[in-house]
């Protein structure tokens, strides 16, 4: 390879299929002249490749050198993740006394959601304390 050209590699979308890319490869001398182009896609096989893919890496190359612009495409694991983050609550809060219980025929009335046994409900306090008495005199 001789010391005057240079040599550039660059990846270039296809246009109409998804997940296509093209690698393409451009041998350019001194005087910014194609030596040498070749493209993986149908047009672009040889070493005088007629493709747009090598048009499209020339012109990213002059976009890079005149205005500094570099364009890349982002890969599936530079995003964060983001289904496992909580979603925004959208919604007013309802109060526990507005809460629609059960279907419209349902007696609210009579639901009771106290979690203690039967026989401890509306007990007195002095059971209860009782119960902590007992275990007080064995320690």
């Amino acid at each position: 390879m001789n010391d005057d050209t240079t040599h550039v590699r660059g990846q270039c979308c296809a246009e109409m299929k998804k997940g296509v890319s093209y690698v393409v490869d451009v041998q350019l001398n001194k005087g910014g002249a194609i030596v040498e182009g070749q493209c993986e896609c149908v047009a672009g096989v040889g070493p005088h490749a007629v493709c747009k893919h090598v048009v499209a890496i020339l012109f990213a190359v002059h976009d890079f050198s005149v205005n500094g612009n570099l364009k890349l495409q982002l890969t599936c694991t530079q995003k964060l993740q983001t289904f496992h983050k909580a979603k925004p609550f959208l919604a007013s809060p309802v109060k526990a006394a507005e809460l629609k219980i059960g279907h419209s025929n349902t007696n609210t009335a009579n639901l009771h959601f106290d979690p203690r046994p039967v026989d401890s409900r509306n007990t007195p306090v002095s059971r209860v304390c009782q119960f902590c008495q007992k275990f007080d005199n064995k320690l």
